[in-house]
């Protein structure tokens, strides 16, 4: 009998994390994401994304902009884009020197 509900919750758990799959063509994977400080304050976010499904030149799409956080930065850069954007597979993250320079930059 324990058996036969473990069973069930193992196919459960299955079930469900199949569900919420995104295909990769409206995923907006970051391979860079940049970061530096500009001079009135603000933090500059800049990503570089790949195109997989685009048969452009250009392979690479960057945008920028600035913002007072991190997270406003990438929120302001979500909106521009037309699928699910994830930093998760960010392989590069390059960090400006202004930025390097202040004490505490990581915080």
């Amino acid at each position: 009998m324990i058996r036969k509900w473990i069973w069930i919750v193992i196919c459960c758990v299955y079930i469900i994390g199949c569900s919420q799959r995104i295909p990769l063509e409206k995923v907006s994977l970051i391979l860079l994401i940049g970061l530096d400080r500009t001079p009135n304050g603000d933090i500059k976010v800049g990503t570089s994304i790949p195109l997989f499904h685009h048969k452009q030149q250009k392979s690479t799409i960057e945008h920028w902009t600035q913002a007072s956080t991190v997270y406003t930065g990438f929120s302001k850069i979500d909106t521009k884009l037309t699928g699910f954007m994830t930093a998760s597979k960010a392989e590069i993250i390059l960090i400006g020197k202004k930025l390097a320079q202040e004490a505490n930059w990581l915080q």
